[in-house]
């Protein structure tokens, strides 16, 4: 793989704000789904951090952490996008989402898809 560069935007709305800014002019999402939604709508109310995934300087996956909500534990969405997949990018988006947050245990997720659920089920492990 390339150059792999992770950036984590969090604590302040400023910082969420730039990272939600990069992921959506970098369309690091798949429109109508939550993390769309999530990015476009006031990111400091709903996230908790962002990771921006860069490959010789070009944004190419993004992670999102959603604050906890009631009885919830705090979830994670991931993106790369198709051309950069199968290289580890999700893998080392999640595992710099746990590492900023300095959190042990995993996060909560969700998969859509077949291919989602294998995408977990490797990270997961």
């Amino acid at each position: 793989m390339e150059d792999l560069n992770l950036s984590a935007y969090m604590r302040t709305e400023e910082r969420l704000e730039k990272g939600a800014e990069i992921a959506l002019k970098n369309r690091l999402y798949v429109p109508g789904w939550s993390m769309y939604s999530n990015l476009k709508e006031s990111p400091y109310s709903v996230l908790k951090l962002i990771v921006i995934a860069r490959v010789d300087n070009k944004a190419v996956g993004c992670g999102l952490i959603t604050k906890e909500y009631r009885d919830e534990d705090d979830f994670c969405s991931v993106f790369v996008r198709r051309k950069y997949r199968r290289q580890g990018i999700g893998r080392a988006i999640y595992a710099q989402a746990k590492k900023s947050l300095r959190r042990k245990r995993d996060f909560d997720i969700s998969a859509v898809t077949d291919t989602q659920q294998k995408f977990w089920d490797k990270v997961l492990v």
